[in-house]
């Protein structure tokens, strides 16, 4: 699963990560969080955000998702809707909830755009 995920993500193969993500277990979203470490500073800068980001939030646990994804300033890409449709975090509003009340300006923006 691993090598899968990093030739999706290597390659920018967007349109492969939902259905990727979507056959993953538990035991496998554990691995591709682990695969994923190292691309945390500078997936940002890449053309390949949108799936470090999609698989961070469909892998990771609150905390890893806090610590992987800082660096994106109120980014979401539009894959994040197909990955929010078939599975939501349990810790997604309190994660965003806690972003606006520290007054994290860039939210506003994204909700525009």
């Amino acid at each position: 699963m691993v090598d899968d995920f990093l030739k999706i993500y290597k390659n920018n193969e967007t349109g492969n990560i939902i259905p990727f993500l979507k056959k993953l277990s538990a035991k496998d979203k554990k691995e591709i969080v682990r695969a994923m470490k190292p691309f945390s500073d500078v997936a940002y800068n890449k053309g390949n955000k949108d799936i470090f980001y999609v698989a961070a939030l469909a892998c990771c646990t609150k905390s890893q998702f806090k610590t992987y994804t800082q660096w994106y300033y109120g980014y979401i890409p539009e894959l994040a809707d197909e990955v929010l449709a078939w599975h939501c975090p349990a810790w997604l509003s309190e994660h965003y909830n806690s972003l606006m009340e520290s007054n994290w300006s860039c939210l506003p923006y994204v909700c525009v755009y």
